[in-house]
């Protein structure tokens, strides 16, 4: 779905949302959900999304637990602009909300891994993105499930065809167990954390939220199914591009 102007862009990305929240208080209504209605959200990171966010927040959204999961996060200072959690932390701020957001953000290195980075061996940071990947995985099980789904996921794309930080050549992209692991971006931050694929393929709505010109070619080889796409590679049914042309 292509927009020309970011209201439009903004406001298809919002009735994604709406209509969630309107086949949960379906469900409800029938009895196939029985007190207040929670829905899980997988959320990108970057600058990208961010005036999505802005608006979702401002949206009323009475009488439902939004849980907000950051589908990545970077290997950086717990007040690092870069990171993906204090980006969600001020977009949802004072969220017109009843009952208000829960923010479920990735561990930060702050328990003695915030060491500046040229004082670190490069296995180092490396290792220590994995073990707070285990940390959080564990988190993810314990409110989700063995086998978490969530309801709704918008991701990014990014000119080389990655999604959250499943870069192209990692070995991120061969797991196939863990729900969490770690991955070397192409610039920096260069230490990520993300859901795998196994999680992404369990998602019961996935939107990518794109924009700009130099995302069209990327685009077309995406919707195309081009497989060396990591992207390409999520195999969870529902899938669509919002793509604002601007």
């Amino acid at each position: 779905m292509e927009f020309e102007d970011e209201s439009a862009w903004i406001a298809a990305a919002l009735r994604e949302v709406d209509d969630l929240v309107a086949e949960a208080e379906a469900e409800r209504r029938m009895g196939m959900r029985i007190g207040r209605i929670r829905l899980r959200l997988c959320l990108a990171g970057g600058s990208t999304p961010e005036p999505v966010y802005r608006a979702l927040a401002a949206r009323p959204i009475p009488g439902v637990e939004l849980e907000l999961w950051p589908g990545d996060e970077r290997l950086v200072p717990p007040g690092d602009r870069e990171r993906n959690g204090n980006m969600l932390a001020r977009a949802f701020a004072g969220a017109a909300w009843n009952p208000g957001p829960r923010l479920m953000l990735w561990p930060d290195p702050s328990g003695g891994y915030a060491a500046p980075a040229e004082y670190l061996a490069p296995e180092e940071p490396f290792a220590a993105a994995e073990r707070l990947c285990a940390e959080h995985e564990a988190r993810l099980r314990f409110e989700l499930g063995g086998d978490p789904v969530f309801d709704l996921a918008f991701l990014g794309l990014g000119e080389d065809g990655h999604t959250a930080s499943l870069f192209p050549g990692q070995g991120i992209l061969a797991e196939r167990q863990r729900l969490c692991a770690a991955s070397v971006a192409p610039a920096e931050p260069r230490i990520r954390m993300s859901f795998t694929y196994p999680v992404l393929d369990r998602v019961r709505r996935i939107r990518f939220l794109a924009r700009g010109p130099g995302k069209a070619a990327i685009l077309r080889r995406l919707v195309a199914g081009d497989q060396s796409l990591p992207a390409a590679r999520i195999g969870a049914a529902d899938q669509a591009v919002l793509y604002c042309a601007v």
